[in-house]
Order: structure tokens, then C-alpha cells, then sequence
């Protein structure tokens, strides 16, 4: 979008009266400003489709329900947030898909009553279209795997036992982010891998193995590190873990935790013992 003479642009002037607005101000111009917006949030430039979503993010955060409905709203604006789920391929993309999934989980929570099947389907099709794609197209990519991890603990808490769909793929983005060198995707995944253990023990004993065995180069990355403050927090955290999910798979790691202790007692026994 063009910038005017003063080098502000439209969007500047739309974010200037979203953010100065009561909830009141804001429903009165609400159609006035809807077309900008969704022309904001459907713009080809992903700078400009950035401040679309975050746009729309304090939009909702400010209106109240009613409104949203009233207007028809809520899915008008999931429809164009789905859709910036796809952009992973450049580290420009990044703040778009971040800032889409917030939104969405918000946009979600507020229009859709808990435990509806709408709010449910929903949820799923984030998983879906987003997360599964996600891991498959850019797992690979510390930077999108944060954000994707992040995702992953919030739709867990959101789909329950539903997410047993998804425990395959959800574990696979999951093992990724404890293998990771990034200690700060090392700890989303392990407060991503808790929550799903929680939601899911019943079926996580077939993955038992390949979640140990991310756990264990976790914790060999960080075990002799004795003077670094953030790798004994992560072994500490990585010896929660692994009783958490001892205690939901004990005969399938019984082996495995033997199997290790035998090969290097000294550096295995502080976490299987």
C-alpha cells in the first residue's frame, strides 16, 4: 500500500483508530472499517497481511461478542486467519504464522461456547491444516518449529482425548524439538510432550521408545554441563518427564531404561534410576 505525503499509509490510520477506540467507538464505525481491514488481512505482501491479523487480534480483544456475532464476524475472519497458516517458507513469514495461530486460539475461545462440536471441528482443523502441514513442510526449521510446538500445547489443552488423532504427528514435532540445540525449543517441547502425556496416557505406550530416546539426547546434550544454569534446569526437567512417562508406559521402557543403564551407568543413572 502506497504511503501518503506524511509518510503514514492506510493501514497506519486503521491501526491509529483500532487502537483509540472504545468498544463502542469501534462497533459504531464497524462498517466503515470491516472492508479496510479484510483488505489488510487478504493483502499479497506478508508484512502488510502481518498487521491484518494483529489488526483483527484487537479487534476481537475489544469488541464485545455480540457484536462479533451480530455482524457474522467470527467466521469471516477464521476463514482468512486459516488461510495464513500456510505461509512457512521464509523467516518473514514467522510473525504472520505466530501471530495467526493467537489469534485464531482467541478468536476461537470467544465465539465458539466450550465444548461445542463447532469449537471442536475447529480446533481440529487447526491440527489439520495447520500443524500436521506445518511439521511436514518446516519441522525442520527451528524457527517454525517453536511456533509450531507452541501450537501444539495450545490445541492440546483445547482437544482433550481428541488429540489421540494427532498423537502420532504431535510426537514427531515433539521429539524434533528435544533433539533441537535451541534450549528454548527444548523447553516448549518439554511442556508440550507433559501436557500431551497428561491428555493422552492411555495411548502413548506404543511411542513410549521413540519419546525416551529424544528425551536421552536431551539429556546428554545437557547432563555434564554442571556450571550452565539453563541445562540443569532442562535435566531437571527432562527427569520429571521421564517418570511421567514411565509411569504411563513402565513395561514398554523397562527394556529400553535397562538397555541404557547397561551401556553407560554413570551418565544414565541420575535419570532412570
Amino acid at each position: 500500500m502506497e504511503k501518503m505525503e506524511n509518510g503514514y499509509d492506510t493501514v497506519d490510520i486503521i491501526e491509529w483508530i483500532v487502537s483509540t477506540s472504545s468498544s463502542d467507538e469501534l462497533e459504531r464505525i464497524l462498517p466503515k472499517i470491516m472492508p479496510l481491514v479484510l483488505r489488510v488481512l487478504d493483502d499479497y505482501d506478508v508484512e502488510y497481511k502481518t498487521r491484518g491479523v494483529l489488526l483483527v487480534h484487537e479487534m476481537i480483544s475489544v469488541l464485545d461478542l455480540t457484536v462479533i456475532t451480530k455482524f457474522g464476524l467470527e467466521n469471516v475472519f477464521i476463514d482468512a486467519l486459516f488461510k495464513c497458516l500456510t505461509y512457512l517458507t521464509e523467516d518473514r513469514d514467522l510473525p504472520l504464522l505466530k501471530s495467526a495461530y493467537s489469534c485464531l486460539m482467541d478468536l476461537i475461545n470467544k465465539s465458539k461456547p466450550a465444548e461445542s462440536k463447532e469449537r471442536s471441528i475447529l480446533y481440529e482443523k487447526m491440527m489439520m491444516d495447520g500443524v500436521v502441514p506445518g511439521l511436514t513442510y518446516a519441522g525442520n526449521k527451528p524457527k517454525f518449529l517453536l511456533v509450531l510446538l507452541e501450537a501444539i500445547d495450545g490445541l492440546t489443552a483445547e482437544l482433550g482425548v481428541l488429540l489421540v488423532r494427532y498423537l502420532k504427528v504431535s510426537l514427531f514435532g515433539i521429539c524434533n524439538g528435544l533433539c533441537s540445540i535451541d534450549t528454548n525449543i527444548n523447553q516448549v517441547a518439554l511442556t508440550s510432550l507433559e501436557h500431551v502425556i497428561q491428555q493422552t496416557s492411555p495411548r502413548m505406550a506404543p511411542y513410549g521408545s521413540d519419546v525416551l530416546r529424544a528425551l536421552v539426547t536431551l539429556w546428554l546434550n545437557h547432563c555434564n554441563k554442571k556450571d550452565n544454569d539453563t541445562s540443569q534446569i532442562l535435566c531437571e526437567r527432562i527427569k520429571i518427564i521421564y517418570r511421567l512417562l514411565y509411569d504411563v508406559c513402565q513395561d514398554q521402557l523397562k527394556t529400553d531404561a535397562q538397555a541404557l543403564m547397561d551401556l553407560d551407568r554413570a551418565s544414565f543413572e541420575p535419570l532412570l534410576a
